[in-house]
């Protein structure tokens, strides 16, 4: 689970009786000049990556809609006449075919750019050597962690993606199997 920054400060001040805009001002710039040390700056992401978010964004788009045009001829197939369910697969057949097209112009334009760029071509190249870890997979880690720059922990990373267990236990016992999140 990820601390928020006014968490962190709020934690920080102990038992705090008053409070106004003028106090809290003082207060985050006190917590700021005492963790100085441990603060990082912002970078932005490079155009290349914010391009690769926007056509993987778009990408994801159209999968759902492709995907619910799909399954909704699908689903009344048991329950209605073959000629009934056929029509709403008729008429949306253009719009089916257009989908692809179109998701396939996206992927191309996303194999290009990564392709042209030696520094996502390596990255890419290194996530998805894990098993398991397709080229999808590996451009919406790189998007999120702006090239493991926002996220360098593999420990936080792996809490971010959802897959660190937690124990759940107290003292000697363990209550229940550690899950993940």
């Amino acid at each position: 689970m990820r601390i928020l920054a006014s968490m962190l400060i709020r934690n920080s001040l102990g038992m705090i009786r008053r409070k106004n805009d003028k106090l809290d001002a003082e207060r985050i710039a006190m917590y700021l000049y005492k963790s100085r040390e441990c603060l990082s700056l912002w970078q932005s992401r490079r155009p290349v990556i914010n391009e690769l978010a926007m056509l993987e964004s778009v990408r994801s788009k159209l999968d759902v809609f492709r995907m619910t045009i799909q399954r909704d001829t699908k689903e009344v197939r048991g329950f209605v006449e073959a000629t009934i369910v056929d029509l709403p697969r008729l008429i949306c057949q253009r719009s089916l075919e257009e989908l692809i097209a179109d998701l396939a112009d996206i992927n191309i334009k996303i194999w290009q750019l990564y392709l042209s760029d030696p520094r996502l071509r390596e990255l890419i190249g290194w996530i998805t050597s894990v098993p398991g870890i397709g080229e999808r997979t590996a451009i919406n880690i790189l998007v999120k962690t702006n090239e493991f720059i926002n996220i360098r922990d593999p420990r936080k990373f792996a809490c971010y993606a959802g897959i660190a267990p937690f124990p759940h236990e107290s003292g000697k016992s363990l209550l229940r199997r550690a899950r993940v999140s």
